[in-house]
Protein backbone atom coordinates (compact mmCIF):
# COMPACT_ATOMS: atom_id res chain seq x y z
CA UNK A 1 0.00 0.00 0.00
CA UNK A 2 1.22 3.46 -0.79
CA UNK A 3 2.39 5.62 2.02
CA UNK A 4 -0.09 8.57 3.06
CA UNK A 5 1.32 12.17 4.20
CA UNK A 6 -0.71 14.86 4.85
CA UNK A 7 0.63 18.04 4.03
CA UNK A 8 -0.65 21.20 5.97
CA UNK A 9 -0.24 25.16 6.49
CA UNK A 10 0.80 24.70 10.32
CA UNK A 11 0.26 21.86 12.44
CA UNK A 12 -1.83 24.16 14.49
CA UNK A 13 -4.60 23.23 11.86
CA UNK A 14 -4.33 19.71 12.82
CA UNK A 15 -5.38 20.39 16.41
CA UNK A 16 -8.62 19.26 16.02
CA UNK A 17 -8.15 15.36 14.77
CA UNK A 18 -5.64 12.57 16.27
CA UNK A 19 -2.04 13.06 16.43
CA UNK A 20 -0.46 11.35 12.88
CA UNK A 21 3.72 10.61 12.03
CA UNK A 22 1.34 11.36 8.59
CA UNK A 23 0.97 15.10 9.02
CA UNK A 24 3.66 17.36 7.95
CA UNK A 25 4.30 21.18 7.24
CA UNK A 26 4.43 22.01 4.22
CA UNK A 27 7.77 24.31 4.55
CA UNK A 28 9.03 20.80 5.78
CA UNK A 29 7.32 18.74 2.99
CA UNK A 30 9.35 20.63 0.47
CA UNK A 31 12.77 20.59 2.27
CA UNK A 32 12.31 16.86 3.05
CA UNK A 33 14.57 14.43 0.73
CA UNK A 34 11.71 12.15 0.62
CA UNK A 35 12.56 8.25 -0.38
CA UNK A 36 10.99 9.00 -4.29
CA UNK A 37 11.18 5.00 -5.04
CA UNK A 38 8.39 4.86 -2.92
CA UNK A 39 4.58 4.76 -3.87
CA UNK A 40 3.66 8.09 -1.90
CA UNK A 41 0.16 9.35 -1.82
CA UNK A 42 0.17 13.09 -0.64
CA UNK A 43 -2.87 14.81 0.64
CA UNK A 44 -2.42 18.74 0.47
CA UNK A 45 -4.33 20.74 2.87
CA UNK A 46 -2.72 23.95 2.51
CA UNK A 47 -5.26 26.84 2.88
CA UNK A 48 -4.27 28.78 -0.54
CA UNK A 49 -3.88 26.72 -3.86
CA UNK A 50 -3.81 30.56 -6.05
CA UNK A 51 -0.82 30.28 -8.20
CA UNK A 52 2.76 30.28 -6.76
CA UNK A 53 1.15 30.31 -3.20
CA UNK A 54 1.88 27.53 -0.86
CA UNK A 55 -0.65 24.94 -1.63
CA UNK A 56 0.40 25.45 -5.37
CA UNK A 57 3.64 24.82 -4.53
CA UNK A 58 2.99 21.70 -2.40
CA UNK A 59 1.22 19.82 -5.24
CA UNK A 60 4.07 20.95 -7.40
CA UNK A 61 6.38 19.62 -5.03
CA UNK A 62 5.18 16.26 -4.97
CA UNK A 63 4.02 15.74 -8.87
CA UNK A 64 8.00 16.34 -9.33
CA UNK A 65 9.41 13.69 -7.13
CA UNK A 66 6.41 11.17 -8.98
CA UNK A 67 3.71 11.21 -5.72
CA UNK A 68 -0.02 10.90 -6.47
CA UNK A 69 -1.07 13.99 -4.51
CA UNK A 70 -4.78 15.58 -4.52
CA UNK A 71 -5.20 18.38 -5.49
CA UNK A 72 -3.44 18.02 -8.74
CA UNK A 73 -1.37 20.05 -10.64
CA UNK A 74 -4.21 20.07 -13.44
CA UNK A 75 -7.05 20.77 -11.05
CA UNK A 76 -4.89 23.99 -9.60
CA UNK A 77 -4.40 24.88 -13.47
CA UNK A 78 -8.50 24.97 -13.16
CA UNK A 79 -8.41 27.38 -10.52
CA UNK A 80 -5.79 29.86 -11.76
CA UNK A 81 -6.83 29.85 -15.41
CA UNK A 82 -8.87 33.32 -15.79
CA UNK A 83 -12.70 31.66 -16.25
CA UNK A 84 -11.73 29.63 -12.86
CA UNK A 85 -13.78 26.78 -11.90
CA UNK A 86 -16.72 27.65 -13.38
CA UNK A 87 -16.23 26.99 -17.16
CA UNK A 88 -16.67 23.45 -16.95
CA UNK A 89 -19.65 22.94 -14.66
CA UNK A 90 -22.49 22.95 -17.14
CA UNK A 91 -21.19 19.73 -18.69
CA UNK A 92 -21.25 18.32 -14.48
CA UNK A 93 -24.74 19.44 -14.77
CA UNK A 94 -25.63 17.19 -17.75
CA UNK A 95 -25.47 14.24 -15.74
CA UNK A 96 -27.10 15.47 -12.95
CA UNK A 97 -30.34 13.19 -11.84
CA UNK A 98 -33.38 14.44 -10.41
CA UNK A 99 -32.84 15.26 -6.69
CA UNK A 100 -35.69 15.92 -4.61
CA UNK A 101 -34.99 18.93 -1.82
CA UNK A 102 -36.58 18.25 1.78
CA UNK A 103 -38.70 21.63 1.28
CA UNK A 104 -40.26 22.24 -2.01
CA UNK A 105 -39.75 25.86 -1.61
CA UNK A 106 -35.70 25.63 -1.60
CA UNK A 107 -33.92 26.42 -4.86
CA UNK A 108 -30.15 26.48 -3.52
CA UNK A 109 -28.24 24.71 -0.93
CA UNK A 110 -24.40 24.71 -0.22
CA UNK A 111 -23.00 21.51 1.20
CA UNK A 112 -19.56 20.77 2.29
CA UNK A 113 -17.50 18.16 -0.46
CA UNK A 114 -15.09 15.97 1.24
CA UNK A 115 -12.68 13.57 -0.94
CA UNK A 116 -15.80 13.79 -3.82
CA UNK A 117 -18.24 12.65 -0.17
CA UNK A 118 -20.95 15.04 0.06
CA UNK A 119 -22.02 16.02 3.92
CA UNK A 120 -25.34 16.53 2.43
CA UNK A 121 -26.10 12.65 1.21
CA UNK A 122 -28.52 13.54 -1.04
CA UNK A 123 -26.07 15.36 -3.09
CA UNK A 124 -23.64 12.83 -3.41
CA UNK A 125 -23.55 11.56 -6.50
CA UNK A 126 -22.98 15.23 -7.65
CA UNK A 127 -20.56 15.58 -5.29
CA UNK A 128 -18.58 12.51 -6.75
CA UNK A 129 -18.66 13.93 -10.18
CA UNK A 130 -17.58 17.44 -9.04
CA UNK A 131 -14.58 15.21 -7.22
CA UNK A 132 -13.88 13.24 -11.06
CA UNK A 133 -13.38 17.13 -12.79
CA UNK A 134 -11.63 18.67 -9.79
CA UNK A 135 -10.21 16.74 -6.86
CA UNK A 136 -9.87 19.09 -4.14
CA UNK A 137 -9.53 17.64 -1.06
CA UNK A 138 -12.41 19.48 0.53
CA UNK A 139 -14.68 22.37 -1.27
CA UNK A 140 -18.04 23.95 -0.98
CA UNK A 141 -20.26 22.63 -3.68
CA UNK A 142 -23.28 25.48 -4.39
CA UNK A 143 -26.19 23.27 -5.92
CA UNK A 144 -29.37 25.43 -7.55
CA UNK A 145 -32.49 24.63 -9.21
CA UNK A 146 -33.16 26.05 -12.02
CA UNK A 147 -36.55 28.12 -12.33
CA UNK A 148 -36.98 27.32 -15.85
CA UNK A 149 -36.47 23.75 -15.61
CA UNK A 150 -39.91 21.92 -15.16
CA UNK A 151 -38.29 18.16 -14.10
CA UNK A 152 -36.80 19.73 -10.63
CA UNK A 153 -32.79 18.93 -11.60
CA UNK A 154 -30.48 20.06 -9.39
CA UNK A 155 -27.54 21.39 -10.68
CA UNK A 156 -23.88 22.45 -9.63
CA UNK A 157 -23.49 26.68 -9.63
CA UNK A 158 -19.89 26.65 -8.56
CA UNK A 159 -17.05 24.86 -6.22
CA UNK A 160 -15.25 27.03 -4.05
CA UNK A 161 -11.92 25.35 -2.34
CA UNK A 162 -12.22 25.09 1.61
CA UNK A 163 -9.71 24.71 4.22
CA UNK A 164 -8.95 23.50 7.63
CA UNK A 165 -9.77 26.54 9.43
CA UNK A 166 -12.77 27.10 7.83
CA UNK A 167 -14.85 24.31 8.74
CA UNK A 168 -17.16 24.31 11.62
CA UNK A 169 -17.52 21.91 14.48
CA UNK A 170 -20.10 19.69 12.21
CA UNK A 171 -17.96 19.93 9.63
CA UNK A 172 -14.92 18.86 11.27
CA UNK A 173 -16.27 15.61 12.54
CA UNK A 174 -17.64 14.92 8.93
CA UNK A 175 -13.86 15.63 7.57
CA UNK A 176 -12.83 13.12 10.04
CA UNK A 177 -15.30 10.17 9.23
CA UNK A 178 -14.30 10.15 5.65
CA UNK A 179 -10.69 10.43 6.18
CA UNK A 180 -11.17 7.63 8.36
CA UNK A 181 -13.70 5.11 6.33
CA UNK A 182 -12.40 5.56 2.91
CA UNK A 183 -8.89 6.77 2.55
CA UNK A 184 -7.93 4.47 -0.42
CA UNK A 185 -11.50 5.51 -2.18
CA UNK A 186 -9.70 9.33 -2.75
CA UNK A 187 -7.61 8.47 -5.30
CA UNK A 188 -9.27 8.06 -8.38
CA UNK A 189 -8.43 10.23 -11.42
CA UNK A 190 -10.04 12.88 -12.97
CA UNK A 191 -11.64 11.79 -15.90
CA UNK A 192 -11.86 14.52 -19.12
CA UNK A 193 -14.44 14.41 -21.76
CA UNK A 194 -13.94 13.75 -25.22
CA UNK A 195 -15.44 14.84 -28.18
CA UNK A 196 -13.48 14.76 -31.84
CA UNK A 197 -13.40 17.25 -35.41
CA UNK A 198 -10.08 18.49 -39.00
CA UNK A 199 -8.42 21.54 -39.73
CA UNK A 200 -5.53 23.56 -38.01
CA UNK A 201 -5.56 26.48 -35.79
CA UNK A 202 -2.57 28.62 -34.70
CA UNK A 203 -2.81 31.04 -31.60
CA UNK A 204 -1.13 33.80 -31.79
CA UNK A 205 -0.77 37.05 -29.79
CA UNK A 206 -0.81 40.21 -33.07
CA UNK A 207 0.54 42.32 -29.74
CA UNK A 208 2.98 40.20 -28.18
CA UNK A 209 6.63 41.67 -28.15
CA UNK A 210 9.04 38.59 -28.01
CA UNK A 211 6.64 35.72 -29.76
CA UNK A 212 8.22 32.33 -29.85
CA UNK A 213 7.62 32.56 -33.49
CA UNK A 214 7.69 35.89 -35.91
CA UNK A 215 5.62 36.21 -38.77
CA UNK A 216 7.42 34.80 -41.73
CA UNK A 217 7.82 31.75 -39.50
CA UNK A 218 3.97 31.83 -39.04
CA UNK A 219 3.54 32.16 -42.80
CA UNK A 220 5.65 29.05 -43.51
CA UNK A 221 4.04 26.97 -41.16
CA UNK A 222 0.71 27.69 -42.80
CA UNK A 223 2.28 26.79 -46.14
CA UNK A 224 3.75 23.70 -45.08
CA UNK A 225 0.47 22.71 -43.23
CA UNK A 226 -1.92 23.47 -46.36
CA UNK A 227 0.27 20.97 -48.55
CA UNK A 228 -0.36 18.12 -46.06
CA UNK A 229 -4.26 18.66 -46.28
CA UNK A 230 -5.04 20.95 -43.93
CA UNK A 231 -6.61 23.96 -43.39
CA UNK A 232 -5.20 26.86 -41.54
CA UNK A 233 -6.02 29.94 -39.70
CA UNK A 234 -4.43 32.35 -36.95
CA UNK A 235 -6.37 32.76 -34.39
CA UNK A 236 -6.73 34.78 -31.24
CA UNK A 237 -7.68 34.93 -27.98
CA UNK A 238 -11.20 35.94 -28.73
CA UNK A 239 -11.76 32.72 -30.34
CA UNK A 240 -11.63 30.64 -27.36
CA UNK A 241 -15.08 29.78 -27.88
CA UNK A 242 -14.33 28.46 -31.69
CA UNK A 243 -11.66 25.90 -30.81
CA UNK A 244 -14.47 23.21 -31.42
CA UNK A 245 -14.11 23.88 -35.14
CA UNK A 246 -10.50 22.72 -35.24
CA UNK A 247 -8.72 19.19 -34.91
CA UNK A 248 -5.57 20.70 -34.36
CA UNK A 249 -4.19 23.68 -32.34
CA UNK A 250 -0.63 25.07 -32.25
CA UNK A 251 0.11 27.47 -29.45
CA UNK A 252 2.23 30.39 -30.73
CA UNK A 253 2.36 32.68 -27.70
CA UNK A 254 3.96 32.44 -24.99
CA UNK A 255 2.53 29.91 -22.25
CA UNK A 256 1.60 30.78 -18.90
CA UNK A 257 -0.29 28.28 -15.95
CA UNK A 258 -2.61 31.73 -15.10
CA UNK A 259 -2.84 32.50 -18.56
CA UNK A 260 -5.14 31.98 -21.32
CA UNK A 261 -2.69 29.83 -23.03
CA UNK A 262 -3.19 27.21 -20.53
CA UNK A 263 -6.98 27.69 -21.19
CA UNK A 264 -7.08 26.73 -24.41
CA UNK A 265 -4.60 23.96 -23.70
CA UNK A 266 -6.93 22.23 -21.31
CA UNK A 267 -9.95 22.88 -23.61
CA UNK A 268 -8.38 21.52 -26.57
CA UNK A 269 -7.73 18.45 -24.66
CA UNK A 270 -11.11 18.29 -23.06
CA UNK A 271 -12.47 18.31 -27.26
CA UNK A 272 -10.21 15.89 -28.68
CA UNK A 273 -8.27 18.42 -30.36
CA UNK A 274 -4.28 17.70 -30.56
CA UNK A 275 -2.69 20.17 -28.63
CA UNK A 276 1.12 21.28 -28.83
CA UNK A 277 1.52 22.40 -26.24
CA UNK A 278 -0.41 20.10 -24.28
CA UNK A 279 -1.72 20.87 -20.93
CA UNK A 280 0.74 18.98 -18.82
CA UNK A 281 3.58 19.72 -20.64
CA UNK A 282 2.72 23.88 -19.74
CA UNK A 283 2.65 23.28 -16.25
CA UNK A 284 5.73 21.02 -15.90
CA UNK A 285 7.63 23.63 -17.79
CA UNK A 286 6.96 26.71 -17.19
CA UNK A 287 7.77 26.53 -13.58
CA UNK A 288 11.09 26.07 -12.38
CA UNK A 289 10.80 24.27 -9.26
CA UNK A 290 8.99 21.30 -10.91
CA UNK A 291 11.57 20.92 -13.12
CA UNK A 292 14.48 21.00 -10.55
CA UNK A 293 12.65 18.64 -8.88
CA UNK A 294 11.88 16.07 -11.75
CA UNK A 295 15.42 16.70 -13.33
CA UNK A 296 17.36 15.52 -10.07
CA UNK A 297 14.86 12.72 -9.35
CA UNK A 298 15.93 11.39 -12.84
CA UNK A 299 19.78 12.15 -12.26
CA UNK A 300 19.84 15.09 -15.12
CA UNK A 301 23.00 17.23 -14.76
CA UNK A 302 21.62 20.52 -13.69
CA UNK A 303 23.79 23.13 -12.23
CA UNK A 304 23.91 23.38 -8.70
CA UNK A 305 20.48 24.61 -7.69
CA UNK A 306 18.78 25.35 -3.64
CA UNK A 307 14.95 26.41 -3.38
CA UNK A 308 14.13 29.55 -0.74
CA UNK A 309 10.94 29.68 0.54
CA UNK A 310 10.08 33.49 1.78
CA UNK A 311 9.61 31.98 5.22
CA UNK A 312 13.09 30.16 5.35
CA UNK A 313 15.09 33.24 3.90
CA UNK A 314 15.72 34.93 7.18
CA UNK A 315 17.79 31.73 8.19
CA UNK A 316 20.17 31.59 5.66
CA UNK A 317 23.72 31.56 6.01
CA UNK A 318 24.68 34.27 3.69
CA UNK A 319 28.67 33.91 4.17
CA UNK A 320 28.23 29.79 2.76
CA UNK A 321 26.81 31.76 -0.76
CA UNK A 322 29.13 31.24 -3.54
CA UNK A 323 29.24 34.65 -5.72
CA UNK A 324 28.17 35.50 -8.13
CA UNK A 325 24.70 33.19 -8.18
CA UNK A 326 21.40 33.42 -10.09
CA UNK A 327 18.24 33.75 -8.44
CA UNK A 328 15.28 32.59 -10.32
CA UNK A 329 11.46 33.21 -10.31
CA UNK A 330 9.52 29.59 -10.64
CA UNK A 331 8.02 31.23 -13.96
CA UNK A 332 10.27 33.07 -15.67
CA UNK A 333 10.13 33.55 -19.23
CA UNK A 334 12.43 34.87 -21.83
CA UNK A 335 15.12 35.80 -19.45
CA UNK A 336 13.03 38.09 -17.71
CA UNK A 337 12.48 37.51 -13.10
CA UNK A 338 16.09 36.00 -13.48
CA UNK A 339 18.45 38.16 -11.54
CA UNK A 340 22.84 37.80 -10.67
CA UNK A 341 24.29 38.75 -7.21
CA UNK A 342 27.85 39.20 -7.23
CA UNK A 343 27.97 39.81 -3.72
CA UNK A 344 25.22 39.65 -0.72
CA UNK A 345 24.00 43.49 -1.02
CA UNK A 346 22.85 42.69 -4.00
CA UNK A 347 21.54 39.08 -2.78
CA UNK A 348 19.72 40.71 -0.39
CA UNK A 349 18.59 43.35 -2.12
CA UNK A 350 17.56 41.33 -5.20
CA UNK A 351 15.72 38.47 -3.44
CA UNK A 352 13.73 40.97 -1.33
CA UNK A 353 12.54 42.23 -4.86
CA UNK A 354 11.45 38.50 -6.45
CA UNK A 355 9.64 37.70 -3.33
CA UNK A 356 6.87 40.26 -3.71
CA UNK A 357 5.51 37.98 -6.62
CA UNK A 358 6.77 34.68 -5.33
CA UNK A 359 6.87 32.53 -2.17
CA UNK A 360 10.06 30.35 -3.52
CA UNK A 361 12.97 31.65 -5.47
CA UNK A 362 15.70 29.38 -6.80
CA UNK A 363 19.14 30.01 -6.24
CA UNK A 364 21.15 28.53 -8.79
CA UNK A 365 25.23 28.12 -9.54
CA UNK A 366 26.61 30.22 -11.96
CA UNK A 367 28.08 28.60 -14.89
CA UNK A 368 29.70 31.20 -17.35
CA UNK A 369 29.54 30.28 -20.96
CA UNK A 370 29.92 32.39 -24.28
CA UNK A 371 26.87 30.56 -25.43
CA UNK A 372 23.72 28.20 -24.62
CA UNK A 373 23.05 25.22 -26.87
CA UNK A 374 19.30 24.91 -27.37
CA UNK A 375 18.46 21.52 -28.92
CA UNK A 376 14.81 21.45 -30.53
CA UNK A 377 13.12 18.11 -29.43
CA UNK A 378 9.63 16.67 -31.20
CA UNK A 379 8.14 13.66 -29.95
CA UNK A 380 11.84 13.13 -28.44
CA UNK A 381 13.78 13.80 -31.12
CA UNK A 382 16.10 16.55 -32.19
CA UNK A 383 14.58 18.45 -35.10
CA UNK A 384 17.20 21.33 -34.62
CA UNK A 385 20.34 22.71 -32.88
CA UNK A 386 21.26 26.51 -32.18
CA UNK A 387 24.44 28.10 -30.06
CA UNK A 388 22.63 31.35 -28.53
CA UNK A 389 25.24 33.74 -27.83
CA UNK A 390 25.01 36.02 -24.33
CA UNK A 391 23.41 39.80 -25.80
CA UNK A 392 27.20 42.35 -26.13
CA UNK A 393 28.23 43.06 -22.99
CA UNK A 394 25.22 41.36 -20.89
CA UNK A 395 25.53 37.64 -18.95
CA UNK A 396 22.21 36.49 -20.76
CA UNK A 397 20.65 35.89 -24.04
CA UNK A 398 18.51 38.59 -23.80
CA UNK A 399 19.34 42.02 -22.64
CA UNK A 400 16.02 43.66 -20.75
CA UNK A 401 17.37 46.61 -18.99
CA UNK A 402 17.97 48.86 -22.31
CA UNK A 403 14.82 50.60 -23.46
CA UNK A 404 14.28 48.28 -26.45
CA UNK A 405 15.51 44.28 -25.53
CA UNK A 406 18.96 43.01 -27.46
CA UNK A 407 19.94 39.49 -28.29
CA UNK A 408 22.99 38.33 -28.73
CA UNK A 409 24.31 36.43 -32.22
CA UNK A 410 22.74 32.79 -32.80
CA UNK A 411 24.31 29.99 -35.15
CA UNK A 412 22.07 27.23 -36.41
CA UNK A 413 24.35 23.33 -36.43
CA UNK A 414 24.12 20.28 -38.18
CA UNK A 415 23.41 17.70 -35.14
CA UNK A 416 27.01 16.10 -35.66
CA UNK A 417 28.93 19.36 -34.95
CA UNK A 418 26.86 19.19 -31.54
CA UNK A 419 28.63 17.28 -28.22
CA UNK A 420 26.98 13.89 -28.22
CA UNK A 421 26.25 14.56 -24.77
CA UNK A 422 24.50 17.56 -25.38
CA UNK A 423 22.11 16.05 -27.87
CA UNK A 424 21.40 12.86 -25.28
CA UNK A 425 20.83 15.08 -22.40
CA UNK A 426 18.53 17.26 -24.26
CA UNK A 427 16.53 14.31 -25.56
CA UNK A 428 16.21 12.81 -22.04
CA UNK A 429 15.14 16.10 -20.15
CA UNK A 430 12.47 16.75 -22.76
CA UNK A 431 11.53 13.11 -22.65
CA UNK A 432 10.77 13.51 -18.60
CA UNK A 433 8.07 16.01 -19.41
CA UNK A 434 6.30 14.19 -22.56
CA UNK A 435 6.37 13.90 -26.26
CA UNK A 436 5.64 17.37 -27.46
CA UNK A 437 7.88 19.72 -28.87
CA UNK A 438 10.34 21.04 -27.01
CA UNK A 439 13.47 23.69 -26.78
CA UNK A 440 16.12 22.31 -24.14
CA UNK A 441 18.91 25.02 -23.34
CA UNK A 442 22.11 23.78 -21.94
CA UNK A 443 25.42 24.59 -20.81
CA UNK A 444 28.31 22.81 -21.95
CA UNK A 445 30.78 23.53 -18.98
CA UNK A 446 33.74 22.00 -18.18
CA UNK A 447 32.99 18.95 -20.59
CA UNK A 448 29.50 18.15 -18.97
CA UNK A 449 25.85 19.16 -20.04
CA UNK A 450 23.75 20.82 -17.94
CA UNK A 451 19.97 21.62 -18.07
CA UNK A 452 19.31 24.98 -17.44
CA UNK A 453 15.58 24.94 -18.95
CA UNK A 454 13.30 23.00 -21.15
CA UNK A 455 10.89 25.02 -22.26
CA UNK A 456 7.28 23.95 -23.85
CA UNK A 457 6.77 26.88 -26.04
CA UNK A 458 10.16 27.10 -28.31
CA UNK A 459 11.38 29.70 -30.73
CA UNK A 460 10.43 28.57 -34.00
CA UNK A 461 12.23 32.01 -36.19
CA UNK A 462 11.82 32.40 -40.08
CA UNK A 463 16.01 32.69 -40.60
CA UNK A 464 17.28 31.24 -36.94
CA UNK A 465 16.07 27.90 -36.40
CA UNK A 466 15.52 27.20 -39.90
CA UNK A 467 18.54 28.58 -41.15
CA UNK A 468 19.84 25.08 -42.17
CA UNK A 469 16.64 22.96 -43.10
CA UNK A 470 14.44 25.82 -44.51
CA UNK A 471 11.01 24.73 -45.18
CA UNK A 472 11.41 21.09 -43.86
CA UNK A 473 11.53 22.02 -40.04
CA UNK A 474 8.05 23.40 -40.91
CA UNK A 475 7.14 20.11 -42.70
CA UNK A 476 8.46 18.32 -40.00
CA UNK A 477 5.90 19.81 -37.38
CA UNK A 478 3.12 19.75 -39.66
CA UNK A 479 3.93 16.08 -40.65
CA UNK A 480 3.55 14.98 -36.63
CA UNK A 481 0.31 16.77 -36.07
CA UNK A 482 -1.09 14.56 -38.94
CA UNK A 483 0.60 11.47 -37.54
CA UNK A 484 -1.40 12.52 -33.82
CA UNK A 485 -4.55 13.08 -35.56
CA UNK A 486 -4.48 10.03 -37.21
CA UNK A 487 -3.01 8.08 -34.07
CA UNK A 488 -5.88 9.89 -32.32
CA UNK A 489 -8.80 8.29 -34.95
CA UNK A 490 -7.13 4.88 -34.47
CA UNK A 491 -7.49 4.74 -30.87
CA UNK A 492 -11.50 5.61 -31.43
Amino acid sequence: MPQTTIVVDSLDDWKPYAASSEVVEMEAFIAEDLDTSTKRQIINLCSDYTYLSKGYYCSLSAESRGFRVTPSLKTLGFLNRPEGLNVNLPSLAVLSKTVKAKAENVTELETLVVFGYAQVEQFSRLARMAYEWCNFPIMRMKIIQPKSLKSKQWRIEALVPASLKSLTEIEEDFFASVMEKNASGIWRQSKLRKESKLSLAILVDPNEELPPSNGKALKKMMASAQTLGFETELITEADYTRLGEFDALFIRTTTAVNHYTYAFAIEARRLGIIVLDDPDSILKCTNKVYLDRLLKKHKVPIPKTKIISRDQYHLLDLDSIEFPTVLKIPDGSFSRGVKKASNKEEYKQKMDELFKGSHLVLQQEYLYTEYDWRIGILNKSPIYACRYHMAKGHWQILNHDKKVTESGAFKTLPMREVPPAVVKTAIKAASLIGDGLYGVDIKWFNDQAYVIEVNDNPNIDYGIEDQLVGDELYRTIMLDFLRRIYQRQNER
